[in-house]
């Protein structure tokens, strides 16, 4: 069932470039929710390939707002909201395959509890295993495992350790790649922070509604697919620095002054051994991670 004059839902998308698998999702998305009334919001942030074209000519009852700038994920998702009439928000990122329409049981979710905040999608790889859907928070023990390169041993042996069958389950934060929420409570916080560009736009706002006394849970859905997983990867500069953007943005946003110098001192630590690493084995990375140390080195000075 697609858009009434009164849908429950506004699934929002936000489009930069990459035109066929915008239309796949949103193909997907048509064919696979049937029982609830929906619009379909998709932002293009001024794409340069041919979606827009796309979009106005195989689906024209999508409401398509035109931003004139790529603005970031958090910026899109923002003005998609704006443009929105369901009482719902989904953000859904335009690489999803939906086969299983996971949106009944996550709103049943709502309905069953009435603390609950936000619920998330478990998403799966195009092979059909387990993505990593749900997250702590960010957190200096965690960080140091990070650098220290064990979180690549861990997150082999983490779907072994850390299966979770139950229907849904309350989390710290789950992926902004499928993420539901009430239209009130997302203005209520503020939208989504602008300052993130991408990555950890998701736990903040998973932050701001646990602080408002909500919860977070995830279903367990077993037929929604993410294309692309975006981990921290040292080969691709944009992820690099806007994870770490991200890092320092989330410290400043929700954390102490002390935690954010604790953060920086150790981030500078391991990426300065990195630096000087790369220089000796003549790896062309210098110039990123030189970015990055000077983004905690400013802010290890900056006042909270």
């Amino acid at each position: 069932m697609n858009s009434n004059e009164n849908p429950l839902f506004s699934i929002i998308i936000v489009s930069f470039n990459k035109p066929k698998v915008l239309i796949d999702t949103i193909n997907s998305i048509q064919n696979a929710i049937k029982t609830v009334s929906f619009e379909l919001v998709v932002v293009d942030n001024a794409s340069s390939e041919n979606n827009v074209i796309l979009i106005n000519k195989y689906f024209p009852s999508v409401n398509l707002v035109l931003n004139d700038k790529n603005g970031g994920f958090a910026n899109g998702c923002n003005i998609g909201a704006k443009n929105s009439v369901g009482k719902f928000l989904i953000f859904i990122n335009s690489d999803i395959l939906i086969n299983e329409d996971p949106i009944p049981e996550m709103l049943n979710i709502f309905y069953s509890d009435k603390v609950t905040g936000i619920v998330g999608c478990q998403l799966l790889n195009p092979d059909g295993s387990k993505q990593p859907s749900d997250f702590r928070f960010p957190n200096l023990f965690f960080r140091l495992i990070q650098l220290s390169g064990l979180k690549k041993f861990i997150l082999k042996i983490l779907p072994k350790v850390k299966s979770r069958e139950e229907k849904h389950y309350e989390t710290d934060y789950v992926s902004g790649a499928f993420l539901m929420i009430e239209k009130d409570i997302f203005f209520k916080i503020g939208c989504f922070d602008e300052k993130y560009f991408m990555y950890h736009e998701d736990a903040d706002i998973c932050y701001k509604v646990k602080a408002l006394g909500k919860k977070v849970y995830l279903y367990n859905s077993s037929g929604v697919i993410h294309l692309a997983q975006n981990h921290e990867k040292l080969d691709n500069n944009f992820v690099f620095f806007n994870m770490n953007l991200g890092q320092v943005i989330f410290y400043k946003n929700n954390y102490s002054t002390s935690k954010l110098k604790l953060l920086s001192i150790i981030s500078i630590i391991f990426f300065s051994i990195q630096y000087l690493t790369d220089l000796l084995l003549l790896r062309n990375r210098s110039d990123v991670i030189k970015k990055v140390i000077k983004l905690y080195s400013n802010a290890l000075y900056t006042k909270n």
